[in-house]
């Protein structure tokens, strides 16, 4: 009986002296990103969201996280070059904080509409999918089946059809 009071104590001595700070359960790491890539997209839409752009348009914003949590605008592209400009201007004078460590790059589609920006984060493998499928349904072919385009870091399966 001895002893298991003395392990009691011990086990409640050892939970005393454990900070309340130290309760706080680290975030998993995919919602981590999630949420990282969720509030860089927020902090650009708002930054965006003052532009004075005629409505239905659109720009994707290449941009990436460096080591030292630092937002880096890598391009914008769209059909407008003025837009584009006003667009890459606009978020490099803004300052972006990047809520955690997270390296990679990332693309976010806006579109400029008349009650506000509609906006989502592209995957990078989805936007490689359509450009190379764009591509691949250019191609004048007799033949018929499936190819596979390998990437260093993945593989998009095609179906060719006559």
């Amino acid at each position: 009986m001895n002893g298991k009071k003395m392990i009691i104590s011990a086990l409640l001595s050892s939970v005393l002296m454990f900070s309340p700070a130290m309760a706080i359960l680290p975030i998993p790491p995919v919602k981590a990103i999630a949420s990282a890539k969720d509030a860089i997209r927020q902090q650009i839409v708002f930054a965006l969201n003052d532009l004075d752009v005629n409505q239905n348009q659109e720009v994707m914003v290449f941009f990436k996280v460096g080591k030292a949590k630092e937002f880096v605008l890598l391009k914008v592209e769209g059909e407008n070059p003025a837009l584009v400009k006003k667009v890459e201007t606009e978020l490099r004078k803004e300052s972006i904080r990047v809520p955690m460590i997270l390296e990679g790059a990332y693309y976010l589609k806006v579109r400029f509409l008349k009650d506000g920006i509609e906006n989502e984060i592209v995957k990078p493998e989805e936007l490689l999918r359509d450009q190379l499928a764009e591509k691949l349904s250019s191609i004048e072919t007799s033949e018929s089946g499936k190819v596979s385009v390998t990437f260093l870091w993945m593989t998009i399966l095609f179906a060719l059809r006559k």
